[in-house]
């Protein structure tokens, strides 16, 4: 804080330029730091009070009448006493007497100046009269003080000169700047004897700007002669003001004190000169109590229990109440006995940090730790080494270097005995390794490993096996998993030594043979090589061969899929090695390993036992309908040609006399409509965009009714689905003939109306070819027929009629009942238009779930692959389609016919495992509708999946009926490397048979066929995960049972 070097007053901030009490200007006057001194540190510059008040003899001063009301006059502090007379610095003279004619001169001479005055005449004002000067305080520490009633002098000045409005502002700042410029020769620190002159600061031009308007400034110099102080008091604190205790430990104590009030008032009261009171004496004990210190002289050490211990005790401000209260404390030193303290605990802080060395020669890790469970961590606060990266070798010397929170540890008590301490490296490894015998115990631990861990990599992740998959996409390649096979192959090490030490890079190179399935169903027998790259392999204490776990990225997932690609790998690492040090000396090393052996794949997947007796030759597809005589055909509007057969559309508006005589003429008759398909081919003709658009809505066929019954003109059965509502309309002579209509699906009517003119069909075809004891697939379908077409195009734009469509899109299947009648089932199949091009249909028949016949990798440049299957027996046939590729796909079954067996076999001697429903079991479910392929490549038609890791079983009840079984397991791709997985099959609670280890790299399970289940009631089959791995599964699959 800042006070008024002239009246004392506190002022408003440090950065006032002028008193807001008295109006000096306080920037004259010097810095705070010199004002507070003087004027006083302790917020009492001068106690209140006036010279009639208490201690008035404290102020000495003079005063001019006319200054009396002044606002700013300091108040007068106590202990100064009033001169008698008050010092102004202006004496009297008194003259002698002179002869008379040099006193007629002298008059004369006055009245020559009277005159020139009268002539330039200025109204005068004397200063001194408006300005108020004095001195307060004690004795060396006393206060000159000057004030000018400024309100008084603007008063008494414009009662003799006019000042204009326009003047004012500039006429009080004029004498405002007097007032700043008033100053005594010395302000503080006065004593007995000393004289203070009061002048005006550059007295010509601070009254030249006042008596510019008008008014003359008489003034003197004031001079105060300081006298009749009294003397300040000195106090010394002495331990019997103030008592020292100690606590704590021992050499760093805490040190505090007490101030004894009652000795500070005896002492102040004892001496008879005393002027202070109570409230006094209590300003004085409230600053020693927040302003005394205490400090030791002695040396840290001796600070123990038992020696003596010296103080000084001191205050922060001694000469705080030197010119208020007139005391000035003295410091002092006393003595105490120390005891009660506790002693210190010594602690080596390097005892607390470890540093541990890690890595190989020369690259070394320095691991460099504090023990933060110890309390006297607290206090530490950094040490070295930090961990790190460390290029050293076995003898090096490790310093390590502890600082330290000095203060926290004394208060904490403890005492740090040492901060320094020096470990030596050694026992460590090196980085030279020897490949050449990998068959050692040196390097087996670690080929096993790694040899497990890429085995388990490939297994597991089935991000890497689409990744292996895409690799081969070109070729159509899917991975066969009972023929995966992982084996050491070759180990290459790189060696080096470079600037910043030495190392090296191991490279494990592991054969990697996989078998692939192409789209061909042929078997490609592929190896690649997947390889480790190991940074800084070291020959561990034993000699064993240890991995560091730091890896070389060579930038392809270690994945080389020729040994072309595989020779270029010691090159790119040589070249890593020397990017950042050209002189690197790299010595390059490899073994061959000597047990490599490849494993045998066969070229082509088996065919399954019911595939092979299926499968017959294609039969050429020779049927061709004759040609019709040109003139007619140039009549026709339209043509489909369908088997063998053609039917001609004539919009030509006859009746159906007119209509059957003319296609008899040409040898012919009107269309026969006998089967659903020839409905759908009509339909095709009339309505499809592929033809000529059709005249009418309505065209005359053959069917007419004739003796009781519906005969076709040319002769042929006639069936009765084939009308719109089932039957004929009007089953009468009076409704004859019927027409086909151009809309709801080309459904038949019959009309009485044998005269109207519309349009009509002829069917040409070879009359004298031997009838086929065969029917259409479409006759025999059970499942929905969402998936016939009346028309559709294949990829090569021909047009194919009344097609059975399968597709990925929700048309994946189709079943058809043959109850046993048909011998031989043929038909031919394209790929439709709709298809796109990354597109691998696989078409599979099934008869009862066994597999028949299966056509793999359909595309868009496949077309018109005709097929022929022995159905002798099946019961029921179920064709399903698979794409295994990434755009939609489509596949035409045209011409599909079943022919009739000479004798119908409907005796089916077994069952469907999967029709079963069990009587128990659990985590179990049935997909009959999902043509599904396992690791080896076979296809199945749906499944029974059970849970393995959740104790997946089911048990079926046989009630003796059964002979025996065809039982299949197989583990679908899940699971991962160490997945173990056991197959029972109980009979009545007795294990039949039994499968361990399967995982998806195992053949399938298969149930001994010769085991008898004659006398069995109920067969269990549950499947049980031996591993730690989850989500894993067995499905049964072409399993069944057959009866007695």
């Amino acid at each position: 804080m800042r006070f008024c070097p002239n009246c004392g007053a506190q002022l408003e901030s440090d950065d006032a330029k002028f008193c807001q009490e008295c109006g000096t200007n306080v920037q004259e006057f010097g810095n705070a730091k010199e004002t507070s001194e003087k004027a006083g540190q302790y917020e009492k510059l001068k106690p209140e009070g006036t010279a009639d008040e208490k201690n008035s003899e404290k102020w000495v001063g003079q005063k001019n009448s006319n200054a009396s009301a002044a606002s700013n006059i300091p108040k007068q502090p106590n202990h100064a006493q009033k001169p008698k007379t008050p010092q102004s610095g202006m004496g009297k003279t008194n003259g002698n007497k002179k002869s008379t004619p040099i006193l007629l001169g002298g008059i004369a001479v006055v009245l020559v100046v009277l005159l020139v005055m009268l002539i330039n005449h200025k109204p005068s004002i004397n200063l001194n009269d408006y300005m108020d000067t004095g001195y307060y305080g004690y004795n060396t520490v006393a206060t000159a003080y000057c004030n000018l009633d400024t309100e008084a002098l603007k008063e008494a000045i414009n009662k003799k000169v006019k000042i204009s409005s326009s003047e004012q502002d500039g006429f009080d700042a004029a004498i405002d700047y007097l007032r700043d410029k008033l100053v005594p020769s010395q302000r503080f620190d006065l004593s007995n004897g000393d004289k203070v002159t009061i002048t005006i600061e550059d007295k010509d031009a601070v009254l030249a700007m006042i008596e510019k308007y008008g008014i003359k400034i008489k003034e003197k110099d004031v001079t105060l002669k300081i006298k009749d102080l009294p003397e300040v008091r000195h106090i010394e604190l002495t331990d019997d003001l103030v008592d020292v205790f100690l606590s704590g430990y021992e050499e760093v104590p805490d040190i505090s004190f007490s101030v004894k009030k009652t000795n500070l008032s005896d002492l102040i009261y004892a001496d008879k000169d005393n002027d202070l009171d109570d409230s006094d004496i209590a300003e004085l004990y409230d600053f020693l109590v927040e302003n005394v210190t205490v400090s030791s002289l002695n040396d840290r050490a001796s600070l123990t229990n038992g020696a003596t211990a010296v103080f000084k005790i001191d205050t922060y401000a001694p000469e705080m109440f030197a010119n208020d209260l007139g005391v000035i404390f003295e410091s002092s030193q006393c003595e105490t006995e120390v005891s009660g303290l506790t002693p210190l605990k010594e602690v080596d802080l390097t005892d607390l940090i470890t540093v541990d060395i890690e890595g190989v020669i020369p690259n070394l890790y320095l691991n460099s730790e504090c023990d933060y469970s110890d309390y006297a961590s607290d206090i530490i606060t950094g040490w070295t080494p930090e961990s790190g990266e460390y290029d050293g070798s076995n003898g090096d010397i490790i310093s390590i270097d502890v600082s330290y929170d000095s203060e926290l540890a004394d208060e904490m008590g403890y005492k740090v005995i040492n901060t320094h301490k020096e470990i030596t490296v050694e026992n460590l490894d090196t980085y030279e390794v020897d490949c050449s015998d990998l068959a050692s115990s040196q390097w087996k631990a670690l080929i096993d490993l790694r040899e497990k861990g890429v085995a388990d990599y490939y297994i597991n992740n089935s991000d890497l096996l689409d990744i292996v998959n895409q690799k081969f996409s070109d070729n159509g390649y899917r991975i066969l998993w009972n023929y995966f096979n992982v084996q050491p192959y070759k180990t290459e090490v790189n060696y080096y030594e470079k600037e910043g030490g030495s190392g090296n890079i191991v490279s494990l190179v592991f054969a990697v043979q996989t078998a692939v399935l192409r789209k061909d169903e042929t078997i490609g027998n592929h190896t690649f090589y997947h390889v480790v790259n190991m940074r800084n392999l070291f020959l561990a204490d034993g000699g064993t061969v240890t991995e560091s776990g730091d890896y070389y990225d060579d930038g392809r997932e270690g994945k080389y899929y020729s040994l072309e690609e595989l020779d270029k790998l010691s090159g790119e690492i040589a070249d890593y090695i020397r990017s950042d040090d050209a002189g690197a000396d790299v010595q390059y090393s490899e073994a061959m390993y000597p047990d490599y052996e490849a494993k045998t794949v066969p070229e082509t997947l088996a065919k399954t036992e019911t595939e092979e007796s299926a499968f017959l030759e294609a039969k050429e597809d020779a049927k061709t309908a004759p040609a019709l005589d040109p003139e007619a055909e140039a009549m026709a509007s339209a043509m489909i040609e369908y088997d063998g057969h053609k039917y001609y559309r004539f919009d030509i508006a006859w009746s159906w006399r007119e209509a059957e005589n003319f296609c008899q003429k040409y040898g012919y008759h009107l269309a026969s409509v006998n089967t659903d398909k020839e409905r759908k081919l009509i339909y095709a003709l009339l309505t499809t965009e592929n033809q000529t658009r059709s005249e009418y809505n309505y065209y005359w066929v053959g069917a007419n009714y004739k003796d009781g019954a519906w005969i076709w003109t040319d002769g042929a059965d006639f069936n009765n689905s084939l009308w719109q509502n089932g039957s004929a309309d009007n089953v009468s002579q009076d409704y004859p003939v019927t027409y086909a209509y151009a809309g709801d699906y080309t459904y038949l009517y019959n009309t009485e109306n044998m005269s109207e003119n519309i349009g009509f069909i002829m069917e040409v075809y070879d009359k004298d070819a031997a009838e086929e004891n065969a029917d259409y697939l479409e006759a025999c379908r059970v499942s929905e027929a969402k998936n016939v077409r009346y028309e559709a195009k294949d990829s090569y734009s021909e047009m194919h009629y009344s097609a059975t469509l399968l597709n990925d899109d929700g048309c994946e299947y189709a079943e058809y009942d043959l109850n046993g009648k048909y011998s031989e089932f043929t038909g031919t199949l394209y790929t439709s238009d709709t298809s796109g091009s990354d597109i691998s249909l696989n078409i599979t028949f099934w008869g009862d779930g066994k597999l028949l016949y299966h056509q793999a990798d359909m595309n868009r440049q496949s077309n018109g692959i005709g097929f022929a299957m022995n159905v002798t027996g099946v019961q029921k046939l179920t064709i399903e389609v698979k794409n295994t590729g990434s755009e939609f796909g489509e596949t035409l079954l045209d011409k599909g016919k079943l022919y009739k067996a000479d004798a119908e076999s409907n005796n089916c001697n077994y069952v469907q495992l999967a029709d079963l429903v069990p009587v128990d079991g659990r985590e179990y479910s049935v997909n009959n509708t999902n043509m599904w392929r396992d690791n080896t490549g076979c296809w199945h038609n749906g499944y029974i999946s059970m849970a393995a890791d959740q104790g997946g079983f089911a048990v079926w009840n046989l009630n003796k009926q059964y002979s025996s079984a065809d039982i299949t397991c197989a583990i679908p791709n899940c699971g991962g490397g160490d997945t173990s997985i056991t197959v029972n099959v109980y009979g009545d609670n007795v294990l039949l048979d039994s499968k361990e280890m399967l995982n998806k790299t195992s053949d399938s399970y298969v149930f001994p066929s010769d085991i008898d289940l004659s006398d069995i009631k109920l067969l269990k089959i549950e499947v049980v995960n031996e591993s730690d791995e989850y989500d894993t599964y067995g499905y049964l699959v072409d399993s069944r049972l057959y009866l007695k």
